[in-house]
C-alpha cells in the first residue's frame, strides 16, 4: 500500500496547463530555456513531424534539463528503424 499525503496546495503553485499545438506554442524566441524539466504523456505519437517536436522540446528545456515522455515511440511501427545516432543527427 502506498500512502498519499493529504495536503492543501496553495492556489497558483502548480504550473499552468496550456492547450494547443506544442510546436506553435513553444517554438518561439521567448520560450528558449524556460524549463528545467518537461513531462509529456503520449505527446510524440500526436506529432505530425517528430523531428520538429523533439527540436522544440530541446529548445524550451535549459541545458542539462530533463524530458520524460510517457507513451509509445511512434516510429516503432515503421519498417525501417531509426537508430539513436541517426535520430540524433536529424534532430
Amino acid at each position: 500500500m502506498v500512502a498519499i499525503p493529504d495536503v492543501d496546495i496553495a492556489e497558483g503553485t502548480l504550473p499552468p496547463v496550456r492547450f494547443g499545438d506544442f510546436v506553435r506554442l513553444y517554438d518561439t524566441a521567448n520560450a528558449r530555456g524556460n524549463f528545467d524539466a518537461m513531462l509529456t504523456a503520449f505527446a510524440l505519437d500526436t506529432s505530425s513531424n517528430i523531428f520538429r517536436y523533439v527540436r522544440t522540446a530541446a529548445h524550451v528545456i535549459r541545458s542539462g534539463g530533463l524530458w520524460a515522455n510517457f507513451g509509445p515511440w511512434p516510429c516503432a511501427c515503421l519498417v525501417v528503424e531509426i537508430g539513436r545516432a541517426s535520430c540524433r543527427e536529424r534532430v
